[in-house]
C-alpha cells in the first residue's frame, strides 16, 4: 500500500553531551508543500539543509517543525555578552548624578544588568557546529515518526476509499442495467414529439425540444469512461508514488461523468441512483483531500 495520509506528528530527541536536541515535526492537509520552520538560535544556520530533509520524505502538506535545544554538561547554546564600555559609563553617569543631586551613589554591579544593551544573552560560539549533526538526526527520528502515522493513517483511508468504490461500482452497474429502458423511454419520447411536429408543423417549440433530445443522445460513453477512471483510481491506490493531486483530479472526472448521465436521463430509477452516488463520491473526494 502506498497511500499516505497528510495528518501526522513526530518527535526526535537526541541527547549530545549532556545536551537535549528535540524536535517536534506535525502535518495536516494541503495542496502543496509548505514548512514553516521555528528553531532557535543556535540552529539557524541549519534551516535549509533541514528543510531539504524533510521535503525529501514528505510531498505535500501544511508542515511544522518547531526545534528546542536544552543546555547542560560540555554544552552551552547561549552565553552573556557584557558591554564594559557601556558599564564604565553606566557608572560614570551614576556618580555624577549622587554628587549633582546630593543623593547617596547606591548604584550598583547588579543594576547594570537592567540597562538595556549592558548584559545580552547570545548564542555560544562553536554550538551551531556542534549540534548539526545531533539536530539533523533528531529531525530524522521525528520524521519517521511522523511517516508511520502517516502511513498508519493512509491504510485505513484506502481501505475505505476501496470500500466506497466498491458501492460506486455497483451503482454505475445498475445504471448500465437500467440505460435499455431508460433508452426505449427517450427514443419514445423521439417518436411522440415527430408525430407532434408532422400535425404541427408551425410549432417551434416542439422542433426545439426534438433537437434538444437529439443532441443529448445516449450514456454509453459516460458509463464507460466512469468504468475508465475506477481502473486507473485502483492503480494509483496500489502504486508507489503520492497520488493524491491524480487522485483528486479523477475525483472531478468520475463527478463531471455523474452529472452528465443525471443530465441525459430522464429515467426515475437512474435518477435516484445518480443521487446516491454523488454524495458516495462526494464522500470519496473529502477523503482524497487528506491523501499525500
Amino acid at each position: 500500500m502506498s497511500i499516505n495520509s497528510m495528518t501526522g506528528h513526530g518527535v526526535g530527541e537526541v541527547f549530545f553531551k549532556g545536551a537535549r536536541v528535540i524536535m517536534e515535526i506535525s502535518s495536516l492537509n494541503h495542496r502543496q508543500f509548505d514548512l514553516r520552520l521555528d528553531l532557535p538560535p543556535c540552529l539557524a544556520s541549519l534551516e535549509m539543509e533541514m528543510r531539504r530533509q524533510i521535503h525529501a520524505v514528505l510531498a505535500r502538506g501544511s508542515v511544522a517543525c518547531r526545534g528546542h535545544v536544552v543546555s547542560g554538561g560540555k554544552i552551552s547554546v547561549q552565553r552573556i555578552a557584557f558591554d564594559h564600555g557601556l558599564a564604565r559609563q553606566c557608572f560614570q553617569e551614576a556618580r555624577r548624578a549622587a554628587r549633582q543631586y546630593k543623593a547617596p551613589d547606591d548604584f550598583g554591579v547588579s543594576s547594570l544588568f537592567n540597562i538595556p544593551g549592558v548584559a545580552r544573552i547570545i548564542p555560544a560560539d562553536g554550538s551551531a557546529v556542534e549540534l548539526k549533526k545531533p539536530a539533523l538526526r533528531a529531525v530524522r527520528r521525528a520524521l519517521r515518526q511522523l511517516r508511520r502515522m502517516r502511513v498508519f493513517e493512509g491504510r485505513a483511508l484506502e481501505r475505505e476509499m476501496r470500500r466506497r468504490l466498491r458501492a460506486l461500482e455497483t451503482m454505475l452497474a445498475g445504471i448500465a442495467r437500467r440505460r435499455p429502458a431508460a433508452a426505449r423511454q427517450y427514443k419514445g419520447r423521439i417518436r411522440t414529439l415527430l408525430t407532434s411536429a408532422a400535425e404541427n408543423a408551425g410549432n417551434k417549440k416542439i422542433l426545439r425540444d426534438i433537437l434538444a433530445l437529439a443532441e443529448r443522445g445516449d450514456i454509453a460513453e459516460e458509463l464507460e469512461r466512469s468504468r475508465s477512471h475506477f481502473a486507473q483510481f485502483k492503480e494509483l491506490l496500489a502504486g508507489k508514488c503520492p497520488a493524491g493531486r491524480t487522485l483528486d483530479f479523477l475525483v472531478q472526472e468520475l463527478m463531471r461523468e455523474i452529472n452528465t448521465i443525471g443530465a441525459k436521463s430522464n429515467d426515475c430509477a437512474i435518477s435516484n441512483l445518480v443521487v446516491k452516488y454523488k454524495s458516495e463520491l462526494e464522500s470519496i473526494r473529502e477523503q482524497v483531500q487528506n491523501i499525500e
